[in-house]
């Protein structure tokens, strides 16, 4: 699964956003409403640098003028301020006052107009729960930067931290930002706001990770806690998912599937990843997928679970073997 594959839309219309530039995308913002445009504003602030390769299709026409020398595209809360002030709306002021509002109470916020190199340096020193607590808190794109610059000893225990992190106290967390601040000389306090803890919140981050990382998180995890490594395994990659995979792989992986599990992971799924599917076998088999789906008629939605759980569990056992690869890209990215 491609970085791009671990973002939601709004996510991805920002990074859009991003890499077209203030002025264009202030027109793009003329045909939205005030709340649209607020809510992308915020996204925008939210999201910070996106990775070259996350930006591919639609945006080569304008990538060589719209991304910088390494590739990458850089949003955040300047990027964010200048759009909204590109754009004169009515209420343009008010919306960049509760921007900058909002920036400056996110706790470690600051962190973000930092290279995940330079946080490293910061807070590689620090308790691993420290650690843990300030990556939960950053954008995951960046928190999952520093998770793969973190030092091999270090990543799983880290890791494991977040994924069995509990909601810091606003108290903890303005000791550690005025801690970290302190070195950086800016000190100032912070309210308590929600991070990614949890196994879903490691979950995105290892999705954004390269692979080396990756592996070598859940390989520790595995040794150290299997129930955690499978809950967050099973986080990691959704049937859904497959319209990411590469023709070449998903058609691996429909080789092997039996249609009648197939036909049951399709009930209710969104026409895009049907589709995705159909595009992929042959002529007769896509008849005989057909037919059995029509046969299914209304199933239940413990037996859909299942069967989608079966053909991930496939996909998961093909990529151990190294015949294919979940995440479009996870190895150095593909060229077509």
């Amino acid at each position: 699964m491609s970085e791009a594959a671990t973002m939601t839309g709004k996510q991805k219309a920002a990074a859009l956003l991003i890499a077209i530039g203030p002025e264009q995308a202030a027109g793009l913002l003329s045909y939205m409403e005030e709340v649209e445009v607020e809510s992308m504003a915020q996204e925008i602030a939210r999201l910070g640098r996106v990775a070259g390769g996350t930006l591919d299709g639609v945006l080569e026409e304008f990538w060589n003028t719209a991304a910088g020398e390494d590739g990458e595209v850089l949003g955040g809360i300047d990027f964010a301020r200048t759009l909204l002030e590109t754009w004169q709306g009515s209420r343009s002021d008010e919306m960049i006052q509760r921007l900058l509002d909002a920036a400056q109470n996110r706790p470690f916020g600051f962190l973000a107009q930092f290279e995940a190199e330079q946080i490293v340096r910061f807070i590689v020193d620090e308790h691993p729960q420290i650690v843990a607590l300030v990556i939960s808190h950053l954008p995951t794109h960046l928190g999952a930067e520093i998770i793969s610059s973190l030092p091999s000893s270090l990543q799983g225990d880290v890791a494991k931290r977040i994924a069995r992190l509990e909601p810091a106290t606003p108290d903890v967390i303005r000791t550690v930002e005025v801690s970290l601040r302190t070195r950086l000389g800016n000190v100032t306090g912070a309210d308590l706001a929600t991070g990614i803890a949890g196994a879903e919140g490691l979950a995105m981050l290892l999705n954004s990770a390269d692979r080396t990382t990756e592996k070598s998180i859940m390989t520790h995890l595995g040794d150290n806690d299997p129930t955690l490594a499978e809950e967050v395994r099973a986080l990691m990659f959704v049937f859904e998912d497959i319209v990411e995979m590469t023709d070449k792989d998903l058609q691996e992986v429909l080789r092997i599937v039996d249609t009648k599990e197939l036909a049951l992971a399709l009930k209710g799924v969104k026409p895009e990843v049907k589709d995705c599917v159909f595009r992929n076998l042959s002529e007769r088999a896509a008849e005989a997928l057909g037919d059995e789906l029509e046969f299914l008629g209304a199933v239940k939605v413990s037996e859909v679970d299942a069967a989608q759980t079966a053909v991930v569990t496939v996909i998961r056992q093909l990529e151990e073997e190294g015949r294919i690869t979940m995440r479009a890209g996870a190895d150095g990215g593909l060229i077509e």
